[in-house]
């Protein structure tokens, strides 16, 4: 637990194996340094290093500095970065540069050597692949694609046709790599390791084989392999080019480990046809590629494409991929895409002088290389055939890839030709456009300061995009630099505009929306769990408020993946999407749950409706307007081809709507008329399941900024909900200004009833909706509109907004203001509590009023009881991004990270583990240890709950049925069996209170809650005993506490030597329980798992193992087996928990410390390496 003081008395951190003797068990703040050995230390010996034993390589690397300033790794080596590192980090980063330190004359210079070297070395590697790959991810992440929907320079038919650039059939090739998650990249692999997985893929080559789209056989070059084939059939393969040399041969490779064992685990899969083909053991763990003669480059690249699915999709463990970086290869110039498309052309005039210098002149400015037909340095043809393909692999997209290729052979073709380069047609328009319009966005930044197009514009940004992004960029200022009194003034035109415009586009977001995206990311949800101010019943009945019936209206917004964003779009294409999109709503139309019909306005369609038809329905408020009478949308090109490709799917209630066409390529809503608005929002849900569900290829959003729209000032949840309420008393001078003068502070927007700046009914009806659509979840608006009504309905009523019961006010200013007191005082007085130390009082005036109270709730724990370690608990799963300006530096602070160039990754994997056994076997015998008792658990919290600090009592009660469902299906499974028992009253498996202090004292559940002044505090052990229970494994070796400190601890524990043993299980248990949880468990996308306690984030786990130290303990006490042991990275505690007794036979509980930015995998060996130390201590004392 960690996040009360050190006389905390609940047992959260450490579970007994039944029959161990009882003790009182107590949880504090443990230390998360890190520092785990490289490799375990003989049982005769531990020595100490005194003296780096790198200084030699560090010192040659320094020297190399000065001398090869093209050796990238060489250049990018920081001795300060390097010094950061742990001790057991620093042989691992090292060995990442053999290459470029034995190689000097490398242009790259360094290899991974495990998947995840990138994120582990990324203050290494993020330099480096920026000065290869020239991009700035400080801004830009990598994002893969193979839909050419969007794409700049795309022919209007998609087709990427050479002959149409006058090309005669050429040699098309496209390839790319991949690594398997499951082994380490070939720089790191044994010789075992390379046969083990060549045996692996054995099975995905035979499904390949008998599928009749692929064929053909495996070839293997592994002596001893059933597939194997003598040197003269493989030189026969590499003389065809469909086989890979001997890369033993290669210097650079073998410097990197790379061609190790050489050929073991290396082979080829070749197709029937001998145009697809997948190497097996080269410099990635499979070069995967499509070659054919012809002149469409879509059937080459469809071709591979469809080729990755299938292989992908057979691949036990998938292939490695990184967050930020993308595909996973080993060598860094490969990252992101690991694709090369490439053709074999003949160019002979431009190569007339025998050379390919006057081909390379021309092709680098377009992004193109140059080699001979052999690869790099090898000759041209000799009728000048030259091979061509794009230089960029990262921060591009594989459709960007094979388009630009055929761009750029279109006006190498040209200056073949006699022309030139730049006259060739490519799509871009001329650069003086360019500059005309540049000019007109700076001249008018002067004189339009609301335009927030115009002011974010930044030249400095501009002049540093390819030359062939500008264009693509300015076009989304189109509509606020011909309409200058524009609010947005821009408008995305594909749905990766947000990323490759990011610079442009996140301080647009942030100064419309008023967010500050450095610290925060969008996350959409619609589950009311844990919103603050939901009435306790979850039901926003406005009848509560004193309100009648009104008019409740729900709408999101939606675009499909697989088309450019309506601004960007073709007739054709709009008439395509209306297509695609009619078998979806034909398929609504059979769903009596929706029924109803479809209505076109485009002149030809099956549905198409007459203009009375469509000017009626525009009346009724179901049909959109003719959008070519708007002028912004003109500008943006979003009302392009109207009324192509427009129409509108009517439920037959009437009360469920699709637009299509409109700004966005769908415009869903629901709407009727009542007081329940769960109803409204609850049907929008159901109907964006449906229609998401069966649109091909899905609906795009950005992994930061949520769903994706048009325009900005709608992305997010794309949502707006409002009602029509009547305010005659707030309108009786015949205006809605007092209404928006008590609107506004509420977070609400005041319109008339046809919309902004229409007029408000006679009656003084207006339309009321919460304004914030970004970094704010759809269920929080629906509840902030209810909120909102409350206090309106008060002030029309005669009071004042402040004075309505409303919880979203941020209730009781007095009571937060006396909580920022008493936290102010504290932090002079207690320096050790973190939460009151990283309070900051200018964040905290920072929040919204209604987020204030719901963040002070997050400290009570440490503010009531000051002597707290951490001092805070989160509230909700999305506590720590809503609070991350809060949460971040508290993480850091406890865990001793920097979490500006670090995230947190889950892995349970052993791949590539540094001092993992060469077998994998975590074998304590090994280490010379008889039978410990060993366990291992971790945290898991429900996504469909809050979390225990602001759960119900009802809320317990209803989690612990819903997971009755999952504890009857364990105890079915032969492998777990067992019992659940509940200490809830009136729970069907409830047991009595001796039954309970029984299992208490056996170590198997958790005791009183009520007694913890901490928890109390936090209110984790609110509606004690309710909701609370625990799952028994048949042979008592798994539990599962149900209503702790989080929803579940689940932990295995078991006597023995073997710590892989009791680690699978958990891990197979855990993947059952996750699997039969409704809504899945809680994670953050940089913190991993989440958990109550931000000591236990990121993995919530906790290995441990009892081990008798008589020699270190002799004088009765822990003290120097806990110096020994903290520099290794372990905490030591009695047996009973933190601060409880040692074994009389000098038996203590011994476990790694760190829980966060280290994977499950590395915490188990980390936990072997340290005893093996340890015992080497002990041993000589």
């Amino acid at each position: 637990m960690g996040c009360g003081s050190s006389t905390n008395a609940n047992n959260t951190e450490n579970v007994q194996d039944p029959g161990t003797p009882a003790s009182s068990i107590k949880s504090v703040p443990v230390a998360a340094e890190r520092s785990v050995p490289a490799k375990s230390v003989p049982e005769e010996s531990a020595p100490v290093e005194t003296k780096d034993p790198n200084a030699e390589k560090v010192a040659q690397i320094m020297a190399l500095k000065a001398e090869w300033p093209d050796n990238i790794a060489v250049q990018c080596f920081d001795k300060a970065y390097y010094d950061s590192l742990s001790d057991d980090l620093k042989p691992r980063f090292l060995k990442c540069l053999d290459s470029g330190c034995e190689n000097p004359d490398s242009g790259m210079g360094c290899y991974a050597n495990s998947p995840d070297d990138y994120e582990t070395f990324k203050g290494f590697f993020k330099p480096a692949l920026e000065r290869y790959h020239k991009v700035d991810l400080s801004s830009k992440v990598h994002i893969n694609n193979w839909d050419f929907a969007g794409v700049e320079g795309l022919p209007e038919d998609g087709n990427l046709d050479l002959s149409k650039l006058g090309l005669p059939e050429l040699s098309m090739r496209v390839r790319t790599g991949r690594n398997l998650s499951k082994y380490p990249l070939p720089a790191s692999m044994t010789k075992q390791d390379r046969v083990d997985m060549e045996v692996a893929m054995g099975k995905v080559f035979d499904t390949l084989i008998e599928n009749p789209d692929f064929g053909g056989e495996y070839v293997s070059i592994s002596p001893g392999h059933a597939k194997f084939v003598d040197e003269a059939r493989y030189q026969e393969l590499v003389d065809a080019h469909i086989m890979f040399k001997d890369m033993a041969a290669d210097p650079y490779l073998n410097s990197a480990g790379i061609s190790g064992g050489w050929p073991y685990g290396r082979g080829c899969y070749i197709s029937a046809d001998k145009q697809f083909i997948i190497w097996l053991g080269e410099e990635d763990h499979l070069r995967i590629m499509c070659m054919q003669k012809g002149t469409m480059l879509n059937a080459v690249f469809d071709r591979l494409k469809s080729a990755i699915d299938v292989v992908e999709g057979l691949i036990e463990g998938g292939t490695a991929r990184h967050p930020e970086f993308g595909v996973v290869t080993s060598c860094p110039t490969n990252i992101g895409t690991g694709m090369r498309a490439s053709v074999h052309i003949p160019l002979p005039n431009l190569t007339a002088d025998g050379t390919d210098a006057k081909a390379k002149a021309i092709a680098k400015p377009l992004g193109l290389s140059v080699r001979g037909l052999g690869g790099e340095h090898t000759p041209i043809g000799s009728d000048g055939t030259v091979d061509i393909s794009p230089s960029a692999r990262f921060c591009i997209s594989e459709a960007e890839i094979v388009t630009a290729l055929y761009l750029g052979l279109g006006q190498l073709k040209a200056a073949e030709d006699g022309g030139s380069a730049e006259a060739a047609p490519a799509a871009a328009p001329a650069g003086a456009d360019n500059d005309m319009k540049v000019a007109q966005i700076m001249a008018l930044k002067a004189e339009w300061p609301d335009n927030i197009a115009v002011q974010c514009f930044d030249k400095d940004y501009y002049d540093s995009l390819f030359d062939d992004l500008k264009p693509r960029f300015l076009k989304c200022l189109d509509s606020g630099r011909e309409n200058p009194d524009s609010g947005m003034g821009c408008y995305a035109n594909s749905p990766d505009d947000y990323e490759t415009f990011k610079g442009f586009f996140k301080p647009a977001l942030e100064r419309y929306h008023k967010v500050d995206l450095s610290s925060k990311v969008h996350i959409n949800n619609w589950d009311f769990a844990g919103v603050e101010g939901l009435p306790e019943d979850g039901n926003l009945d406005l009848s509560k408020l004193g309100l009648p019936e009104l008019s409740m209206r729900v709408r999101t917004g939606r675009n499909l993946s697989k088309y450019p964003l309506p601004a960007s779009m073709t007739q054709q294409d709009r008439v395509d999407m209306e297509v695609a999109m009619g078998k979806v709503f034909d398929t609504l139309i059979e769903n009596p749950d929706f029924g109803g019909e479809y209505v076109s306005i485009s002149p030809g369609h099956a549905k198409f409706v007459d203009e009375a038809r469509y000017q009626e329905l525009v009346d009724a408020h179901i049909m959109f307007k003719d959008m070519a009478a708007d002028p912004y949308l003109n500008s943006a090109g979003i009302s392009g081809g109207w009324p192509y490709g427009r129409g509108c799917y009517i439920s037959a209630d009437k009360q469920f709507i699709i637009w299509l066409g409109e700004e966005d390529h769908l415009r869903i809503m629901c709407m009727q008329k009542g007081t329940m608005l769960n109803a409204v929002f609850d049907r929008l849900k159901s109907a964006i399941d449906v229609v998401e569900g069966l649109i091909e290829g899905g609906t795009a959003r950005h992994p930061e900024f949520g769903v994706v729209t048009s325009c900005p000032t709608n992305i997010g949840t794309g949502m707006r909900a409002s009602v029509h309420i009547p305010l005659p008393n707030l309108t009786a001078d015949g205006t809605d200004a007092k209404a928006k003068a008590i609107a506004k502070p509420l977070g609400l927007s005041v319109r008339g009833l046809g919309g902004e700046h229409t007029p408000i009914g006679s009656d003084g009806t207006v339309d009321i909706s919460p304004s914030a659509r970004f970094c704010i979840s759809e269920a929080e608006i629906v509840t902030a509109l209810y909120l909102g009504l409350g206090q309106l309905k008060a002030a029309e009523d005669g009071g004042s907004a402040e004075a309505a019961p409303a919880e979203a006010a941020g209730g009781g200013g007095d009571a937060n203001d006396e909580k920022v007191a008493q936290i102010m005082a504290l932090k002079a007085e207690w320096p050790d509590n973190i939460a009151v130390q990283c309070f900051d009082k200018a964040y905290y005036d920072s929040l919204f009023d209604d987020l204030k109270p719901r963040f002070l709730k997050c400290l009570d724990s440490g503010r009531e009881n000051p002597d707290s370690g951490m001092g805070c608990y989160a509230n909700s799963p999305d506590d720590y991004e809503t609070f991350k300006g809060f949460f971040k530096p508290a993480l850091e602070r406890y865990h001793k990270v920097d979490l500006s160039s670090k995230v947190h990754i889950n892995n349970w994997d052993f791949a590539g583990v540094e001092g993992l056994p060469e077998d994998g076997n975590l074998d304590l015998s090994k280490l010379g240890l008889p039978e410990l008792s060993m366990r291992v658990r971790t945290g898991r919290n429900l996504s469909k709950y809050p979390l225990p600090a602001s759960m119900t009592q009802q809320d317990r009660v209803d989690m612990e049925v819903a997971m009755g469902k999952v504890f009857d299906t364990l105890i079915e499974n032969p492998d777990f069996g067992g019992e659940y028992v509940s200490i809830s009253p009136g729970h069907a498996k409830f047991v009595d209170e001796a039954r309970y202090q029984e299992l208490v004292d056996a170590h198997i559940m958790f005791k009183d809650m009520a007694a913890d002044p901490y928890l109390n505090s936090a209110g984790i052990s609110g509606g004690w005993p309710y909701g609370r229970g625990c799952y028994i494994s048949a042979d008592k070796q798994f539990i599962i506490w149900l209503g702790e400190e989080d929803h579940l601890r689940i932990m295995c524990m078991q006597k023995g030597t073997m710590l892989n043993a009791v680690f699978d299980r958990l891990k197979s248990a855990i993947d059952v329980v996750e699997g039969l949880i409704e809504g899945g468990t809680a994670r953050h996308p940089e913190f991993g798992v989440v958990t109550s306690c931000p000591t236990n984030i990121g993995t919530g786990m906790r290995a441990s193992v009892h081990i008798p130290l008589p020699n270190l303990t002799a004088d009765g006490t822990d003290a120097k087996a806990k110096a020994i042991a903290k520099p290794l990275g372990l905490s030591v505690r009695g047996l009973g928990g933190e601060h409880t007794p040692i074994g009389s036979d000098g038996t203590v509980d011994i476990s790694p410390s760190a829980r966060f930015c280290i994977s499950e995998a590395e915490i188990v060996t980390a936990l072997y390496l340290g005893l093996g130390q340890l015992k080497a201590a002990e041993d000589e004392c």
